[in-house]
């Protein structure tokens, strides 16, 4: 069991090049395919484009940019060049938004599980004496409740008569409290106790968002987002007694930085060409760019990593997208790339695929993620419907 607990542990450390005093780091994985494209995982925090359930883990502010109902599922083997295990990462949240005020939720995963699922496969265990006792799975499982308001929207869509200066603006606050259940071990002969813990945290975040449209030709966008992760700097015990009775790990605590801008050529610009009802997208093309930072915050000389990202977007269907993800210090750097689909129609349902590909750091060259969602406008449904 001892070599169990110290094994799982490495694989954290050696797969992120985190600090290794830090407690349950696959808390700080990325959900999102589409970040992970994007220059990985810090450049989430100011992207408020993608109606992406997923993105609303990392930062819980993004849930209120969200209308109706969404839902998003990942799934990505870690450490695929190192072991033949199948250590594997998922993740399924959804959300349900009305005029600025959202929930997200944890929902069904590819593991039938439910929010974010950290399998690390079966391990073996042995006694004292070296014997076997069989194997057992040892996983994380974190299931995050969030609550999300742009009180501005919500003026908007309530006020009788809002003032125009007010439709240029955004400024959305989110809050997620996140349950937390590890496993790493049963009992055995070295020790009575279970090796795993029980515990929970908070995510806060915000991002504000500034618009202007420059006729029928450009609509321009910036945004900036900012999340603290644990902000109550609370650690994780396992009781392990070959250790101690409790060892406690801080848990991974972090603040996240980051900024984006939108610009799109509006499908206006044809619409002496092409008759309204046959314009089923809001832009003809568009480009997105995003800047993010992360500071991991443990008490002493913090490790920052940064990444950056750029998307091109064709009829709000095709994207493409590109970015460069930097941590020096767990010597993990290099370029990220992928794609998405989004097959739609205006803004009542969509059908979402995401691809990327991201480096991985000295033992995996790359990992590579794919996610899948949906998204439906159930009032704007019934309202096309009934007219």
């Amino acid at each position: 069991m001892k070599h169990l607990a110290l094994f799982v542990m490495l694989v954290f450390i050696v797969s992120l090049g985190a600090i290794s005093s830090a407690g349950l780091l696959s808390l700080s994985f990325e959900t999102s395919a589409t970040t992970h494209a994007m220059g990985g995982y810090n450049t989430t925090v100011g992207n408020a484009w993608n109606s992406d359930p997923l993105m609303s883990y990392t930062n819980p502010a993004l849930a209120a940019f969200q209308e109706g109902f969404s839902y998003s599922v990942i799934k990505y083997k870690w450490l695929p060049d190192v072991t033949d295990d199948d250590y594997y990462y998922h993740a399924a949240f959804a959300v349900i938004g009305y005029k600025g005020i959202a929930l997200s939720l944890p929902a069904l995963n590819q593991n039938s599980d439910w929010g974010i699922y950290m399998d690390f496969g079966g391990q073996e265990q042995t006694g004292p004496a070296g014997n076997s006792l069989g194997t057992c799975h040892s996983y994380d499982s974190y299931k995050a409740y969030g609550l999300a308001i742009n009180p501005l929207e919500t003026y908007r869509e309530f006020a009788d008569n809002p003032h125009p200066v007010l439709k240029h603006f955004d400024l959305a606050l989110g809050l997620s409290y996140i349950d937390i259940d590890s496993f790493l071990a049963p009992a055995s002969g070295l020790t009575d106790a279970t090796a795993e813990a029980h515990t929970s945290i908070y995510n806060l975040g915000l991002l504000a968002k500034a618009n202007y449209r420059f006729g029928d030709f450009l609509n321009a966008e910036a945004s900036f987002g900012l999340t603290r992760f644990n902000p109550e700097n609370k650690k994780v015990s396992y009781k392990v007694s070959y250790i101690e009775d409790m060892y406690a790990h801080p848990i991974v605590r972090y603040r996240n930085t980051g900024f984006g801008v939108f610009c799109s050529v509006p499908m206006e610009l044809i619409r002496d060409y092409l008759p309204t009802e046959y314009m089923f997208t809001d832009n003809l093309i568009s480009l997105k760019w995003l800047q993010g930072q992360q500071d991991p915050l443990f008490g002493y000389e913090d490790e920052i990593t940064t990444g950056n990202g750029m998307e091109l977007g064709l009829l709000d269907t095709i994207y493409l997208r590109h970015g460069h993800y930097d941590d020096e210090e767990g010597h993990i750097t290099g370029d990220t790339k992928g794609f998405g689909i989004k097959l739609h129609y205006k803004d009542y349902f969509a059908i979402r695929y995401n691809q990327a590909s991201f480096p991985g750091g000295e033992l995996v060259k790359k990992h590579e993620s794919y996610d899948m969602g949906v998204n439906v406008n159930f009032l704007k449904l019934m309202e096309a419907i009934r007219n």
